[in-house]
């Protein structure tokens, strides 16, 4: 399968990626300009210029690869969120959270209120460091913490939740919970890969997602036979969204283990462990609580929410809007999902191959799905207010009506944006290449355990 795969193969027809050294330049101008002090050069001179130099060379990058990639449009983002949007070296500060002293009292009565959900122990705040040892790793540590956990950056709403509480107690509970989220990241991705090789509909651009399922065969499994009684775009929808969720599961669990291990030996500073951290997921109870709003403000991780949503609250903030209001939060909502679409568009590369669309129309698929999210949120939000103002009380403080009604909406949504994704993912072959190596589901129905042709 990868023999003669040459590197311009790989980011011409399967993943864009790097062409020229100018891909690789802001990687190095962001962290110098970071560490210079403000002495030395004032915000707006720092902007002046490594802005320009860093936007040339991702531009450069851009034109070199034939469209964007999912780095580079992340190295754009937080080149402008750390230069441009905020000032870190005079706003943030890293949160330092150590063991609470010997008979220092609780949070509450040091302040006289509960600190339920907030992390236990003794934190301490360090701004930018005077001097470059201790500077350079207060940098290091800033440009890798994507969600900003553990940092104040002067935004009263995001601050008032740091220190964030840890994942987990210890790290013994911590890889426990890793090594069951890598397990599950590894047969799921398999069920799914099983099913998708019974189903048409994953292989045959004509196809559409409600299409009906093949005849059932005579030695169809029980376990299949019973999946195929859900309508076809729903269960279709569920298994992409089931897929999606795994792979990226696995991505964070995957290599968390060792990260925990080298610091079960001294080798990884407890900041850098992620045992340490909060969860990567929130809780999908969210879902059933608040819909489309609980699924991507709490449920799914948040890793690009401050760098997509931040243009759109400093916007708002221009116009002297009030940071509670309706149109700051439509603002926030429209950069946000309008950027994650631009990021993920990244996944195309420029000369896909064996695609009846073009990759324009597969980027405008991937972005779609984000950017129809922000309707939906606004259609969620005007629902919620006149289902308060017109419906029976009663009904209003059910929380199981609520929760069916909420469950019932999201997953009609993603029924209907989802298929944009799937569309995308079968013209570009996703589903002819087994996600995993070892596939339990392929042995253990005799097609072997081996999923990859590595010859």
């Amino acid at each position: 399968m990868l023999n003669g795969l040459t590197y311009q193969d790989l980011t011409n027809h399967i993943v864009p990626g790097p062409k020229s050294i100018s891909y690789f330049i802001p990687l190095l101008l962001l962290p110098a300009a970071l560490l210079i002090p403000p002495l030395v050069l004032s915000r707006w001179q720092l902007c002046s210029l490594f802005l320009p130099l860093i936007y040339a060379s991702l531009i450069h990058a851009w034109l070199s690869i034939g469209g964007l990639d999912v780095l580079s449009m992340n190295v754009f983002l937080w080149s402008t969120f750390l230069l441009a949007l905020k000032d870190p070296r005079r706003d943030f500060k890293r949160v330092h959270l150590g063991p609470k002293p010997a008979g220092a009292p609780q949070q509450h009565q040091l302040n006289g209120t509960s600190n339920h959900g907030k992390a236990e122990g003794h934190s301490r705040d360090e701004s930018y460091p005077a001097d470059f040892i201790n500077r350079l790793a207060w940098v290091g540590t800033l440009l890798v913490s994507l969600r900003l956990f553990n940092w104040k950056t002067g935004d009263t709403f995001h601050d008032a939740l740091q220190p964030r509480p840890p994942a987990h107690s210890s790290r013994k509970r911590f890889l426990i919970h890793a090594v069951l989220c890598t397990v599950r990241g590894w047969l799921l991705p398999d069920a799914c890969a099983f099913y998708i090789q019974t189903d048409p509909y994953f292989r045959t651009s004509a196809l559409s997602i409600a299409a009906p399922y093949p005849p059932p065969q005579a030695n169809t499994p029980l376990a299949l036979a019973l999946l195929r009684l859900l309508p076809p775009r729903l269960l279709r929808t569920s298994i992409i969204t089931t897929q999606a969720f795994a792979l990226v599961s696995l991505q964070y669990y995957l290599p968390s283990i060792p990260a925990v291990l080298l610091n079960s030996i001294n080798l990884l500073p407890a900041s850098r462990s992620p045992h340490t951290w909060p969860p990567f997921f929130g809780p999908f109870s969210a879902v059933l609580d608040r819909g489309i709003r609980g699924l991507w403000g709490q449920a799914w991780h948040q890793e690009f929410r401050y760098l997509a949503s931040t243009p759109g609250r400093t916007l708002g903030e221009v116009l002297g809007l009030p940071r509670t209001s309706s149109a700051a939060w439509a603002l926030a909502a429209l950069s946000g999902f309008g950027w994650s679409g631009v990021v993920h568009m990244g996944l195309v590369p420029p000369l896909p191959l064996h695609t009846t669309l073009s990759a324009t129309q597969l980027r405008l698929c991937i972005a779609g799905f984000f950017w129809a999210q922000v309707p939906a949120l606004a259609v969620e939000a005007v629902a919620a207010s006149a289902a308060r103002r017109w419906l029976p009380a009663r009904w209003c403080r059910s929380v199981l009506l609520s929760r069916a009604v909420n469950a019932a909406w999201a997953a009609a949504w993603m029924c209907v944006t989802l298929p944009l994704l799937g569309v995308a993912a079968r013209e570009l072959r996703y589903w002819t290449v087994w996600p995993v190596p070892v596939s339990v589901c392929r042995g253990l129905t005799g097609q072997g355990w081996s999923a990859w042709d590595l010859s």
